[in-house]
């Protein structure tokens, strides 16, 4: 209070004693001039003249010209509380004080309130010279106009910036500047403020800011303008609410950088009421409470995520009840603090951030979800295998509904990377860190129940010291301590994360699946991603959790059960149940590319189809029930990205163009020999049903037409010279289906000289099935498909083939398996040949 008292005092007396000096040396510089500067030789005449005069006294009443000055002072003050009085009767009428108090605080308002002051004073002092029986001379008038002008001028900036403040959000910077200056100074009295009392005045300062910002907010929100007469995918926000909500974010991510120091200041922190658990409590604080008729006593504790629930409570005013163009507009472009904040261990904040700011885009994207698919109809992947239409456009919303849903999934997937580094950083010297941590080294960044232990390690071992004058405590014991602490709080944190995924994110994103919108696209992409990445996060707690294991040496110590068994299944599950809404996304949304957005479309057809071969490698008995459906789904991706090609890819070379448009034929055809080979060489019945089902489906349609698609694209492949993009991905899957036969034992790699593909290990394959592993290197799985089944099938169902189709490598292999395998495919009659000039048929199923 003395420190508060000396400081409101020292503002008060430093501008009359600089007022004093001002004056002082006002006159004793006149005094100089005016007997020097006729003496002076170096200067010219004028200047000397003029400084000789500026030393003399006023020939006039300076008085009236004082008494003047100090009016038309008063006047422009006068005007400028008049101004500070309309803007708050017409803005500011029902705000509260703490907001009224903001106007007078702007910069240009302190600037000009100082030099307002200082020129009344300094006006004020020259008038009191007389009583002193001293005249002032002609600099101090000068000193007196420059100082009224300067007034006069800063008056008209002033005036410009309080009706500027019409508009409330003009405070905005006010507030947040405060909030990052009291913050920033709290930060820097780290070990520097041994009574507090500072640290507890840069509470108190940061909360008034706090409440300020609440208020003012709350003001914003009160004025906004809604749109009337607009649909919802076109009504904006306001742009004043826009700005407030930004605001309160960006002072949430300035707040969050300075966190971990800040918990180190004592007093920092407000108190709040804890509820205990009743199932939890004790047997004496139970039997009191039932004794009694009340419930149990709330233990009071310090709150670390005191402002962040002051922030929430703000944020959670203007994000309610909004739509998903609205949301978009506030969270875009907006840094996510989640995975920084996991990588210091604060997860309590994280989950605060999500359920105040992802919570309320979850809802708005399942809300415009719906009415994105009020208005179109779901097309069914099993309808039609014909070709589907680009659709082009879409509703104005769109963009906004796939920026949001992509908001929400990028902040569960950066909860596992933030995860990731706070246990990466945690195994790495683990042995090292835990010692120097308990002897007042800060070497990690550690979450709540670690940090807790670490404090009780640092109190005991000072109190040891203090009474046994050394340490007693072995580092072995502080070791399993601190790794007790980190095991704890890490395993059940994950296992809190996991659940979030199986809980909220899972359910979220199938809810998105069901409405089919391109923010589907984006809910599973990034579902798909944080799963990938979930392994990585499940090695290296893994790799900590042996580290802590290697520490454990009293036995009769019960730790937690840190076995993953149970965490890998449940996300090998999650990770299974994705494959079906994949497949789903790659027959219903829009194949239409566009350079605003991920290309949703690709990522699912390509994501289906490394989906399906892997299913059709594992030797998974009985096979996936979805699996029939998601190939029958496939089908149709197929026949939507060869239309997309045809319409994007155009001015090639003929050959370059063929190839790129029977390139999603040729995935379809590699995956069905695999399935082919893999079914025969197993044997798997129950797999080739399923293929020889979708299959045989098309062939019954049309099967001159399936024919002529599949000896086209072959024939197109085999066309282009050199290595294709296309051809680069194949080989890719056709070396991962020729390692898995590998490791199962159906065959192994070919040194010898009669063949360049893989040699039959099994003596039992049937000798169809041999020549098949023989000839995969040199006539691929594509090739393997439509020589070894789809020819024979078309024929029976009445194709015909055209000799001058088939190109000799395919022509050989056909006579192969047909010696192999008993099935004649040279006879029939010839389709006739395409026209000069004509593309093959390349394409579409």
């Amino acid at each position: 209070m003395a420190w508060l008292l000396a400081k409101s005092f020292g503002r008060v007396a430093l501008p009359v004693v600089m007022t004093v000096a001002l004056v002082i040396g006002t006159q004793a510089l006149g005094a100089y001039l005016k007997e020097s500067a006729a003496h002076w030789m170096y200067l010219p005449s004028w200047l000397a003249t003029s400084a000789a005069w500026l030393g003399g006294a006023p020939g006039t009443n300076y008085q009236a010209v004082l008494t003047a000055a100090l009016s038309v002072t008063g006047t422009l003050a006068g005007v400028y509380f008049a101004t500070v009085s309309f803007v708050f009767s017409t803005t500011y009428k029902d705000a509260t004080a703490r907001v009224r108090a903001l106007v007078t605080r702007l910069p240009g308002g302190r600037v000009y309130a100082s030099v307002f002051f200082l020129a009344v004073l300094f006006t004020f002092a020259t008038l009191a010279m007389s009583v002193t029986g001293r005249e002032p001379n002609r600099l101090a008038l000068c000193i007196v106009s420059a100082l009224g002008g300067f007034v006069v001028l800063s008056f008209g900036r002033l005036r410009t910036q309080l009706y500027g403040l019409l508009e409330p959000v003009k405070l905005l910077s006010v507030v947040q500047r405060d909030v990052a200056r009291w913050t920033a100074q709290a930060a820097r009295l780290v070990d520097r403020d041994p009574t507090g009392s500072r640290t507890r005045l840069s509470r108190a300062q940061t909360l008034e800011s706090l409440l300020a910002l609440r208020d003012l907010c709350f003001l914003i929100r009160d004025r906004e303008r809604a749109a009337t007469n607009v649909p919802s995918q076109y009504a904006g926000i306001d742009p004043r609410t826009l700005s407030a909500a930004r605001c309160v974010l960006v002072v949430w991510l300035q707040y969050t950088r300075r966190k971990q120091a800040l918990l180190q200041l004592p007093g920092w922190c407000y108190r709040r009421s804890r509820h205990k658990d009743w199932l939890l409590a004790s047997d004496y604080e139970v039997g009191v409470a039932l004794a009694t008729g009340t419930t149990l006593q709330a233990a009071v504790a310090d709150d670390p995520l005191w402002v962040e629930r002051y922030l929430s409570q703000i944020l959670s005013e203007f994000l309610g009840g909004r739509e998903a163009p609205q949301l978009a507009n506030i969270l875009d472009s907006r840094y996510d603090p989640v995975r920084d904040l996991l990588s210091h261990g604060m997860f309590a904040e994280s989950r605060l951030w999500i359920e105040t700011v992802v919570a309320p885009a979850k809802a708005a994207t399942l809300a415009g979800a719906r009415q994105e698919a009020a208005g179109a109809p779901n097309p069914e992947a099993t309808d039609a295998v014909e070709d589907q239409p680009l659709t082009r456009g879409g509703s104005a919303s769109d963009g906004h509904l796939y920026n949001l849903a992509d908001f929400v999934a990028l902040a569960y997937t950066q909860a596992v990377l933030g995860s990731y580094d706070y246990v990466q950083a945690l195994s790495a010297d683990f042995a090292q860190w835990t010692v120097a941590q308990a002897r007042g080294k800060d070497e990690r960044n550690l979450g709540p129940v670690a940090a807790e232990m670490v404090r009780n390690i640092r109190d005991a071992l000072k109190f040891e010291e203090s009474v046994e004058g050394h340490r007693v405590t072995s580092e072995a014991n502080i070791k399993q301590l601190i790794a007790r602490a980190v095991a704890t709080e890490t395993i059940d944190e994950a296992t809190l994360l996991l659940a979030a995924f199986e809980d909220d994110f899972w359910p979220w994103a199938r809810s998105l699946v069901a409405k089919d919108t391109p923010a589907a696209g984006a809910a599973l992409s990034r579902l798909y991603e944080a799963v990938h990445k979930w392994n990585n996060l499940v090695l290296v707690l893994s790799e900590l959790f042996e580290q802590c294991e290697a520490v454990h040496r009293d036995v009769d110590d019960r730790w937690p059960n840190l076995s993953l068994e149970g965490v890998r299944e449940r996300l090998a599950a999650l990770q299974d149940r994705l494959r079906a809404p994949i497949a789903r996304v790659a027959t219903s949304v829009d194949p239409e590319m566009s350079s605003d957005r991920p290309d949703v479309f690709g990522w699912a057809f390509y994501r289906a189809h490394q989906d399906l071969l892997d299913d059709v490698l594992v030797d998974q008995s009985p096979i996936r029930t979805d699996l029939e459906e998601r190939l029958r789904g496939l089908v149709v991706a197929t026949s939507r990205a060869g239309s997309r090609l045809r319409a994007t890819v155009r001015r090639e070379h003929g050959q370059v163009l063929g190839s790129f448009w029977s390139e999603p034929v040729l995935l379809l055809l590699q995956l069905s020999g695999v399935a082919l080979v893999a079914g025969l060489a197993r044997p798997r019945p129950d797999m080739l049903a399923v293929f020889e089902s979708v299959w045989g489906g098309l062939l019954d349609r049309n099967p001159q037409a399936v024919l002529d698609m599949g000896l086209g694209a072959v024939a197109m492949d085999d066309a282009l010279f050199g290595i294709s993009p296309g051809k680069m991905k194949r080989a890719n899957r056709h070396q991962q289906a020729t390692s898995a036969f590998e490791e199962m034992g159906l065959a192994g790699a070919n040194d010898g000289a009669e063949y360049d593909g893989l040699w039959p290990a099994d003596d039992r394959l049937e000798p169809r099935t041999r020549a098949m592993l023989q000839h995969v290197s040199y006539g691929d799985f594509e090739d393997l498909f439509v020589a070894g089944w789809l020819v024979s099938q078309a024929r029976r169902r009445g194709a015909v083939i055209s000799e001058d189709r088939i190109g000799p490598r395919l022509r050989g292999l056909i006579r192969s398996l047909a010696d192999r395998g008993g099935d004649e495919t040279n006879g029939g009659a010839e389709s006739p040949a395409p026209a000069d000039g004509e593309d093959p048929p390349t394409g579409d199923l």
